[in-house]
């Protein structure tokens, strides 16, 4: 009899077990549809800005733009007549920055990036003087963010990290280099902010045309979620 009520613990115990197990793994959290699959923010060879967003087959999405502040803002809805996946629209600098936001209205997550760029005169610009010929950020979904740029000939790429300031730089200057093409993996820390600047070191001239070194950030980019 001792033997069967030893068992009969054991048996109720292993299946509260079973049960706190079951609870862990399946949360509504864990098992919430993204309505966002992944967004790439893009400068051209010209200097143009463009967004390029896909998103899951349940979703549809709205846009809203504060002239103002240069604000993209995307809200995603779950939606059973959705008739498009990839979309993009054209972005552009104003007052020296852009900013492109998603909503997704199902569980209340934001995501958003930021940028920091000159903005540029199409007419007068000399691509021969920028370092950085092209570049993009793409959000992969998961948390990794990848960095994807090209500069022009024989400019050299160094990658640090600024603990002053927590930020990823990529440092841009003349000198031999035969690369031309990069691809970088960010992780970003839930919470913090991911900030990604190019650094481009040049020689400049005084008013007394005395040559200089010079620094100058830009683009620089701002993710946060």
């Amino acid at each position: 009899m001792k033997n069967f009520k030893s068992i009969f613990v054991m048996l109720t115990i292993s299946m509260g077990l079973m049960s706190c197990s079951s609870e862990e793994i399946f949360t509504p959290e864990d098992t919430t549809n993204k309505l966002l699959e992944n967004y790439t923010v893009k400068r051209d060879a010209s200097g143009a800005y463009s967004l390029d967003y896909n998103l899951a087959d349940n979703a549809e999405v709205s846009l809203s733009k504060d002239k103002r502040s240069n604000s993209n803002d995307f809200y995603l809805y779950s939606s059973d007549n959705q008739s498009k996946k990839s979309f993009k629209e054209a972005l552009a600098i104003q007052d020296n920055s852009l900013r492109v936001g998603f909503t997704d209205t199902e569980t209340g997550k934001k995501s958003s990036i930021m940028i920091i760029d000159d903005k540029i005169s199409y007419s007068n610009r000399n691509a021969d003087e920028d370092f950085l010929n092209e570049y993009s950020i793409s959000s992969n979904g998961d948390g990794t963010y990848d960095l994807d740029f090209k500069v022009a000939d024989d400019v050299t790429v160094e990658f640090i990290y600024n603990d002053d300031l927590q930020t990823y730089e990529v440092h841009l200057e003349d000198g031999v280099n035969s690369q031309s093409e990069y691809l970088k993996t960010f992780v970003k820390e839930e919470g913090v902010d991911l900030k990604i600047d190019f650094v481009n070191h040049y020689v400049g001239t005084t008013s007394r045309e005395e040559n200089v070194a010079m620094v100058e950030r830009k683009p620089r980019s701002i993710i946060n979620d």
